[in-house]
Protein backbone atom coordinates (compact mmCIF):
# COMPACT_ATOMS: atom_id res chain seq x y z
CA UNK A 1 0.00 0.00 0.00
CA UNK A 2 3.09 2.32 0.91
CA UNK A 3 5.16 1.22 -2.19
CA UNK A 4 2.05 1.88 -4.21
CA UNK A 5 0.95 5.61 -3.02
CA UNK A 6 4.75 6.07 -3.20
CA UNK A 7 5.06 5.19 -6.90
CA UNK A 8 1.79 7.34 -7.59
CA UNK A 9 3.88 10.32 -6.25
CA UNK A 10 6.56 9.97 -7.66
CA UNK A 11 5.00 9.22 -11.05
CA UNK A 12 3.17 12.51 -10.82
CA UNK A 13 5.46 14.88 -9.82
CA UNK A 14 7.58 12.83 -12.60
CA UNK A 15 4.43 13.25 -15.04
CA UNK A 16 4.57 17.51 -13.51
CA UNK A 17 8.26 18.41 -14.70
CA UNK A 18 7.41 16.48 -17.92
CA UNK A 19 4.93 19.57 -18.49
CA UNK A 20 7.14 22.11 -17.24
CA UNK A 21 9.84 20.74 -19.80
CA UNK A 22 7.53 20.63 -22.82
CA UNK A 23 6.17 24.53 -21.46
CA UNK A 24 9.53 25.61 -22.10
CA UNK A 25 10.23 23.99 -25.09
CA UNK A 26 7.00 25.57 -26.73
CA UNK A 27 7.85 28.49 -24.98
CA UNK A 28 5.19 28.49 -22.51
CA UNK A 29 6.04 30.49 -19.21
CA UNK A 30 3.65 29.39 -16.86
CA UNK A 31 2.77 25.76 -16.07
CA UNK A 32 -1.06 25.05 -15.33
CA UNK A 33 -2.58 25.91 -11.92
CA UNK A 34 -1.15 23.25 -9.03
CA UNK A 35 -4.03 20.89 -8.70
CA UNK A 36 -4.95 21.22 -12.39
CA UNK A 37 -1.14 20.43 -13.47
CA UNK A 38 -0.92 17.70 -11.08
CA UNK A 39 -4.20 16.02 -11.83
CA UNK A 40 -2.94 15.97 -15.14
CA UNK A 41 -0.02 14.76 -14.49
CA UNK A 42 -1.36 11.93 -12.41
CA UNK A 43 -3.98 10.70 -14.98
CA UNK A 44 -0.95 10.64 -17.68
CA UNK A 45 1.44 8.87 -15.36
CA UNK A 46 -1.69 6.04 -14.97
CA UNK A 47 -2.33 5.53 -18.62
CA UNK A 48 0.55 7.12 -20.61
CA UNK A 49 3.04 5.78 -18.00
CA UNK A 50 1.82 2.45 -17.52
CA UNK A 51 1.42 1.82 -21.39
CA UNK A 52 5.63 2.91 -21.75
CA UNK A 53 6.32 0.77 -18.89
CA UNK A 54 3.94 -2.49 -20.30
CA UNK A 55 5.86 -1.71 -23.81
CA UNK A 56 9.43 -1.84 -22.09
CA UNK A 57 8.61 -5.02 -19.98
CA UNK A 58 7.46 -6.41 -23.54
CA UNK A 59 10.18 -5.23 -25.28
CA UNK A 60 12.76 -6.32 -22.63
CA UNK A 61 11.39 -9.69 -20.80
CA UNK A 62 8.75 -10.25 -23.36
CA UNK A 63 10.28 -13.82 -24.19
CA UNK A 64 10.75 -14.58 -21.10
CA UNK A 65 7.27 -13.94 -19.76
CA UNK A 66 5.93 -16.02 -23.22
CA UNK A 67 8.17 -19.02 -22.42
CA UNK A 68 7.08 -18.81 -18.74
CA UNK A 69 3.38 -18.89 -19.09
CA UNK A 70 3.55 -21.37 -22.36
CA UNK A 71 2.68 -18.91 -25.06
CA UNK A 72 4.80 -19.91 -27.55
CA UNK A 73 6.33 -18.15 -30.61
CA UNK A 74 3.38 -17.01 -31.45
CA UNK A 75 3.52 -14.64 -28.09
CA UNK A 76 7.44 -13.77 -29.20
CA UNK A 77 6.22 -12.31 -32.67
CA UNK A 78 2.88 -10.87 -31.84
CA UNK A 79 4.73 -8.70 -28.69
CA UNK A 80 6.43 -6.22 -31.36
CA UNK A 81 2.84 -4.86 -32.86
CA UNK A 82 1.66 -4.70 -29.40
CA UNK A 83 4.80 -2.62 -28.07
CA UNK A 84 4.51 -0.15 -31.44
CA UNK A 85 0.55 0.04 -30.79
CA UNK A 86 1.56 1.12 -26.75
CA UNK A 87 4.09 3.34 -27.78
CA UNK A 88 2.28 5.33 -30.34
CA UNK A 89 -0.97 5.77 -27.67
CA UNK A 90 1.53 6.84 -24.80
CA UNK A 91 3.15 9.59 -26.96
CA UNK A 92 -0.08 10.70 -28.85
CA UNK A 93 -1.40 11.15 -25.18
CA UNK A 94 1.96 13.01 -24.26
CA UNK A 95 2.74 15.16 -26.87
CA UNK A 96 -0.90 16.21 -27.16
CA UNK A 97 -1.93 16.91 -23.24
CA UNK A 98 1.65 17.57 -21.85
CA UNK A 99 2.53 21.10 -23.03
CA UNK A 100 -0.30 24.03 -21.80
CA UNK A 101 -1.18 24.90 -24.63
CA UNK A 102 -3.45 23.82 -27.77
CA UNK A 103 -1.48 21.80 -30.06
CA UNK A 104 -1.76 21.10 -33.78
CA UNK A 105 -3.14 18.69 -35.44
CA UNK A 106 -1.83 15.17 -34.70
CA UNK A 107 -0.11 15.25 -38.23
CA UNK A 108 2.18 18.05 -37.13
CA UNK A 109 3.38 15.88 -33.91
CA UNK A 110 3.73 12.93 -35.91
CA UNK A 111 7.22 13.24 -36.73
CA UNK A 112 8.68 14.52 -33.71
CA UNK A 113 6.80 11.15 -31.80
CA UNK A 114 8.16 9.15 -34.54
CA UNK A 115 11.70 10.27 -33.69
CA UNK A 116 10.91 10.11 -29.68
CA UNK A 117 9.39 6.47 -30.34
CA UNK A 118 12.80 5.37 -32.53
CA UNK A 119 15.08 6.91 -29.95
CA UNK A 120 12.54 5.04 -26.91
CA UNK A 121 12.81 1.73 -28.97
CA UNK A 122 17.26 2.46 -29.47
CA UNK A 123 16.87 3.02 -25.87
CA UNK A 124 15.21 0.45 -24.13
CA UNK A 125 16.94 -1.97 -26.97
CA UNK A 126 20.40 -0.64 -26.16
CA UNK A 127 20.07 -0.93 -22.42
CA UNK A 128 18.88 -4.73 -22.35
CA UNK A 129 21.31 -5.42 -24.58
CA UNK A 130 23.98 -4.00 -22.34
CA UNK A 131 22.34 -5.68 -18.93
CA UNK A 132 22.00 -9.00 -20.67
CA UNK A 133 26.00 -8.39 -22.04
CA UNK A 134 27.49 -8.16 -18.73
CA UNK A 135 27.27 -11.24 -16.72
CA UNK A 136 28.56 -9.22 -13.83
CA UNK A 137 25.85 -6.77 -13.62
CA UNK A 138 23.83 -8.88 -11.12
CA UNK A 139 27.15 -9.61 -8.96
CA UNK A 140 28.52 -6.13 -9.16
CA UNK A 141 25.13 -4.52 -7.90
CA UNK A 142 23.98 -6.82 -6.28
CA UNK A 143 20.14 -5.78 -5.04
CA UNK A 144 20.17 -2.15 -6.67
CA UNK A 145 21.17 -3.90 -9.93
CA UNK A 146 17.02 -3.71 -10.70
CA UNK A 147 16.77 -0.15 -9.76
CA UNK A 148 19.72 1.25 -11.47
CA UNK A 149 18.42 -0.18 -14.44
CA UNK A 150 14.75 1.33 -13.92
CA UNK A 151 16.85 4.44 -13.28
CA UNK A 152 18.97 4.53 -16.50
CA UNK A 153 15.68 3.51 -18.45
CA UNK A 154 13.77 6.54 -17.21
CA UNK A 155 16.62 8.78 -17.81
CA UNK A 156 16.38 7.22 -21.34
CA UNK A 157 12.93 7.78 -21.89
CA UNK A 158 12.91 10.98 -20.41
CA UNK A 159 15.36 12.19 -23.23
CA UNK A 160 13.48 10.23 -25.51
CA UNK A 161 10.63 12.78 -24.89
CA UNK A 162 12.44 15.86 -24.93
CA UNK A 163 13.57 15.15 -27.94
CA UNK A 164 10.78 14.16 -29.90
CA UNK A 165 8.87 16.92 -28.20
CA UNK A 166 11.73 19.60 -29.35
CA UNK A 167 12.01 18.33 -32.96
CA UNK A 168 8.04 18.49 -33.14
CA UNK A 169 8.24 22.45 -31.61
CA UNK A 170 10.85 23.49 -33.56
CA UNK A 171 9.03 21.90 -36.84
CA UNK A 172 5.92 23.96 -35.93
CA UNK A 173 7.88 26.84 -35.60
CA UNK A 174 9.68 26.37 -39.14
CA UNK A 175 6.21 25.41 -40.86
CA UNK A 176 4.65 28.50 -38.41
CA UNK A 177 7.40 30.62 -40.34
CA UNK A 178 9.27 31.58 -37.30
CA UNK A 179 12.85 29.20 -37.45
CA UNK A 180 14.64 31.09 -34.40
CA UNK A 181 14.15 30.06 -31.41
CA UNK A 182 13.14 32.19 -28.19
CA UNK A 183 17.07 32.44 -26.83
CA UNK A 184 17.97 33.00 -30.68
CA UNK A 185 15.28 36.12 -31.11
CA UNK A 186 16.42 37.53 -27.72
CA UNK A 187 20.41 37.52 -28.55
CA UNK A 188 19.07 39.01 -31.83
CA UNK A 189 16.76 41.54 -30.55
CA UNK A 190 19.89 42.64 -27.65
CA UNK A 191 22.56 43.00 -30.51
CA UNK A 192 20.10 45.37 -32.46
CA UNK A 193 19.94 47.08 -29.26
CA UNK A 194 23.54 47.53 -29.06
CA UNK A 195 24.01 48.96 -32.09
Amino acid sequence: MTGGFATLVAGTTAFGQLERGANRIYGVERDRPPLRKYGTAALLFLTAGGALVLAAVLLVAGETLADAAGLGAAFKIARWPLVLVLLVIALALLFEVTPRRPQPEASWLAVGSGLSALLWLVFTGGLALLIGATENFGATYGPLAGTIAVLLWTLLTALALLLGLAFAAQLEAVRAGVPATRVEREANEWESIAR
